[in-house]
């Protein structure tokens, strides 16, 4: 990580957390683990995190049926003609496609009626039901699915609509963005990670104020994130909750999984507007474990936890968050919880740079670790794979470019990297885990990158108009056109490539 957070208090700010002070690189809690599950859930120190168990959906819970309705005027769902017209192949797949050769703007333009029906479009062709299905499961590709997936993370945030100084709908603006991205493979699975799903601590909903980084998190979904925020849509207001659960059950269709990043810095999270969090108090490590069961019961496969490589104190000389970190056995703990609490044993756990021993990860409960080994080669990624075949429970692999991304990698290099990362194995079951951004598939703005986008919140409007903002936020000359392109046609090889 490099200056995850823009400011942390009046005394740390983007500075390297130093273990020789007298706050412990991770904590160790006087209390039994056993002794957190009997905590009250919910309003623990002000977090206001209402976790009420796994509901059953039907025809009238069923969010993404409703955003359609209102979005549409409660029209069925149609075929719709703009992506017929754009579809990209895979190679000898006709059944894997998606919307290719138009720029990131054109999608993120149309109205959200049109967006759905695109959606719906590449999953039933020309027969598209006469309403979204009630219950979409996720995809089924067994318990250890993230073991073997590519996550490719979503700056939801930058997505939202931007009026002014203020962003919203950014929830919407990822459903808009999912037809332009190419589908799961029949053996692995893309997963969508979303950046943000709680409120960042400083200037959530607002922009270009310089002090709105989403390396600072409150564990407080009640007062939702206003980059989501309430949206009216027709003629009723969709929650954030709903909109989520819309954006993970339009992605399920498709085929993809999906996940959310979270913090594990303590000084990079607070409980509401009460206090910081900490790790030695029980009712915070309590606070942290509804937080992340919340986000599953939205609907999401996986979390992504920052700075997990240092867990314990781990490679402390080169952490850069900000606060101490959980000890091992808790970290251990809260993900045996997640599993437990959520009734899911198929949730992937990723994490930052959790590589080289497998076995720590994999005894901790982690699925999939983003590492910095080389990506150079195709080579030197089935090296690895062939290495790591052993364990099927966890496995770390390639990154084509991480959060801390500044744009400085070529785009020839990063094509490579998506090579690397799609052809790097000789056996499915050998298939290592891969990460990159949004970035790696639309090339953003060059006044911008990932990292900036994700310290700061930028409107890259002209007029004050979000539609300005979508034609600016990402770049859109020929040379990016032809990337693009290339990029599609690593995707559309892979579902080809299916050695035994």
């Amino acid at each position: 990580m490099i200056n995850k957070i823009s400011s942390v208090s009046n005394v740390v700010r983007q500075t390297k957390f130093n273990p020789q002070t007298n706050v412990k690189n991770s904590v160790s809690s006087p209390y039994s683990y056993s002794e957190f599950a009997t905590l009250p859930l919910g309003n623990i120190y002000g977090a206001k995190i209402n976790f009420s168990g796994r509901k059953k959906r039907t025809a009238k819970t069923n969010p993404a049926q409703e955003l359609f309705l209102q979005a549409s005027k409660n029209q069925k769902p149609s075929v719709d003609r703009w992506t017929l017209e754009h579809l990209y192949y895979g190679v000898n797949r006709p059944d894997k496609k998606w919307v290719g050769g138009v720029e990131p703007r054109e999608v993120l333009n149309r109205n959200l009626k049109d967006a759905i029906n695109s959606v719906l479009t590449l999953v039933y062709d020309e027969n598209i039901p006469n309403k979204i299905p009630c219950n979409i499961k996720t995809p089924n590709y067994g318990d250890n699915w993230g073991r073997h997936a590519n996550y490719i993370e979503i700056n939801n945030r930058a997505l939202g609509e931007m009026y002014g100084d203020r962003t919203s709908s950014s929830i919407l603006g990822a459903i808009k963005l999912l037809p332009l991205i190419p589908p799961s493979h029949d053996k692995w699975a893309n997963c969508l990670l979303v950046s943000q799903l709680y409120p960042n601590i400083w200037g959530d909903g607002w922009n270009n104020n310089g002090e709105n980084s989403l390396y600072g998190i409150k564990l407080e979904y009640e007062r939702a994130s206003d980059n989501i925020g309430w949206v009216k849509v027709g003629n009723k207001v969709f929650t954030p909750e709903e909109q989520i659960k819309a954006f993970n059950d339009l992605a399920h269709l498709r085929g993809f999984k999906t996940s959310f990043r979270m913090l594990i810095s303590e000084d990079q999270i607070k409980l509401g507007d009460s206090g910081q969090f900490r790790w030695n108090n029980p009712e915070h490590v309590e606070a942290f474990i509804i937080a992340c069961c919340k986000g599953i019961e939205l609907g999401f496969d996986g979390i992504f936890f920052d700075s997990l490589k240092h867990v314990g104190g781990y490679d402390w000389g080169h952490y850069a968050g900000v606060g101490a970190v959980p000890s091992y056995d808790q970290m251990a703990y809260i993900l045996a919880e997640v599993r437990k609490r959520t009734g899911r044993s198929d949730i992937s756990f990723s994490g930052e740079k959790a590589e080289g021993d497998s076995m720590r990860y994999k005894n901790m409960g982690v699925t999939a670790g983003a590492s910095q080994m080389s990506v150079n080669s195709v080579d030197e990624v089935k090296n690895s794979a062939h290495s790591q075949a052993w364990c099927h429970d966890f496995a770390w692999g390639p990154v084509v470019s991480d959060d801390n991304d500044e744009g400085l990698i070529c785009y020839s290099d990063r094509l490579n990297k998506i090579n690397s990362s799609l052809f790097g194995y000789d056996s499915v079951e050998e298939k290592l885990p891969s990460f990159m951004q949004m970035h790696d598939l639309f090339p953003l703005n060059y006044s911008t990158n990932t990292h900036d986008l994700m310290m700061e919140n930028r409107n890259f409007s002209t007029d004050g108009t979000p539609k300005s903002h979508y034609d600016n936020l990402f770049a859109s000359g020929a040379v990016e056109r032809k990337y693009r392109n290339q990029v599609s046609e690593k995707f559309a090889w892979a579902y080809n490539h299916n050695p035994n």
